[in-house]
């Protein structure tokens, strides 16, 4: 019985019975439509594409890799729930895209040159202060927790790699000491230890407080140490009956250092085996570094507020002849910072370098108030204090591992290189600082 027939090697169509071409002799295919159902007329003719030309010859298929018959061909459908798909994962992108944007602030301006990261402290309000960490290498800020009305943040690298001493200030005026582990905006404030004043050790090892009694009054006085490394804990260094007040508090790699003050009498001691061992007689300490170095004023330059150096937003009036004193000394005699007359005064230790070779401070010298570097370290001589620049309002430092020092001053920041400060831009839309800082690997 004839039926159409399609011959894809010659272009060959027409009615047969045949299965072959009678002029090519390759297999004969029928259209796309039943035996049972004949063609209509009003049927578009089917259009096969020409043999393509290669070199002057057409081009045939090879033998066994003849194309499938035009029956076994199906239209090709692309499912209405591909396109669906499509759209919603450009749209899951898109916003996956916005949110990362929106929450990674991009670096603005060359880069720092510095390595490392310099976490700072912004008010808050209601007695709260929020962390941000700036890191120096890829010029980023990113925001950190929420602590407590910040007075100083150290660097405990000596407890855990990126961990952060904050002292706080708490409503009722006393001060809150403990560790931030990260620095996440989730994050919190493990606490070590609640007091009247308290004071860092070497590394941020541990925290050393102070608990008296009320209004200066005779009563109990309590030395404590909370370590963070070995030996862990609290430990009460002293728990004795005491008349004298406690003006100021240090500590270095070993011990806790005290100023008492007893009426006219004014001495450094530090606390051990439940009682007090005399350092310093006349003198009231305002800074100890890591190697026990210690920073001290004559006491009967100007009476000292309680706590005059503990809290940096304090008012202390300007102590003059600031003087260096460590163990060993000839004589047993501070050495004073030079500055006649009347000497140096001082308003507050800022920081001191990782080697205790340096320190800076807050402070007049020759009717300049200001910031100034200081010669630390045991070496005979007088000494003379260097004027940085002169203060613009709550200014904060710290020193970085190279000795390379950093200083907020007004919100405003400089590095100190080589006895110079040089400014220091923020990324774009970082906020200022307005507290503390610290620098950390």
């Amino acid at each position: 019985m004839s039926a159409p027939r399609l011959c894809l090697r010659c272009d060959w169509a027409g009615d047969t019975d045949a299965v072959v071409c009678r002029d090519c002799g390759a297999p004969l295919y029928r259209p796309a439509h039943t035996e049972t159902e004949p063609l209509r007329r009003e049927t578009a003719p089917i259009h096969l594409p020409r043999p393509l030309a290669v070199g002057g010859s057409a081009a045939v298929a090879p033998a066994g890799r003849l194309p499938a018959p035009v029956d076994a061909v199906e239209p090709v459908r692309r499912p209405r729930s591909l396109a669906v798909f499509a759209v919603v994962a450009v749209m899951l992108a898109g916003a996956a895209f916005a949110w990362v944007r929106a929450h990674t602030p991009a670096p603005a301006g060359p880069a720092t040159g510095l390595s490392g990261r310099l976490v700072y402290a912004v008010a808050d309000g209601n007695g709260w202060s929020r962390l941000w960490t700036w890191d120096l290498e890829t010029n980023a800020v990113a925001r950190g927790p929420l602590v407590r009305e910040a007075t100083e943040l150290v660097n405990a690298y000596g407890a855990g790699d990126g961990w952060i001493g904050v002292t706080s200030r708490l409503p009722d005026g006393r001060f809150s000491g403990g560790v931030l582990r990260y620095l996440e905006p989730t994050d919190q404030v493990t606490p070590l230890l609640t007091a009247d004043l308290m004071a860092w050790g070497a590394r941020g090892e541990g925290l050393a407080g102070v608990r008296k009694a009320p209004g200066g009054a005779c009563g109990r006085l309590q030395v404590l140490y909370a370590g963070l490394v070995a030996p862990r804990g609290t430990e009460v260094r002293v728990d004795q009956r005491s008349c004298a007040d406690v003006v100021t508090i240090g500590r270095d790699d070993l011990r806790t250092y005290l100023t008492l003050r007893r009426g006219h009498g004014t001495k450094i001691v530090f606390a051990g085996l439940d009682r007090f061992h005399p350092v310093l007689d006349g003198y009231a300490l305002a800074s100890v570094s890591v190697t026990a170095d210690l920073v001290v004023i004559p006491a009967g330059v100007e009476a000292l507020p309680e706590g005059a150096f503990s809290d940096p937003h304090g008012g202390l009036a300007r102590a003059g002849g600031a003087a260096l004193f460590f163990r060993g000394l000839r004589g047993g005699r501070p050495i004073a910072y030079v500055d006649p007359p009347g000497g140096f005064a001082l308003t507050r230790v800022l920081g001191w370098s990782s080697d205790a070779s340096m320190t800076l401070v807050a402070g007049r010298s020759a009717g300049r108030e200001g910031v100034y570097e200081l010669d630390a370290g045991p070496s005979a001589g007088d000494r003379a204090p260097r004027l940085l620049t002169s203060i613009d309002g709550d200014v904060f430092a710290t020193y970085m591992d190279d000795g390379t020092g950093i200083v907020a001053n007004g919100g405003a920041l400089s590095t100190l290189i080589e006895g110079r400060l040089n400014p220091l831009a923020l990324p774009r839309g970082a906020p200022t600082p307005a507290g503390p800082i610290v620098w950390i690997r």
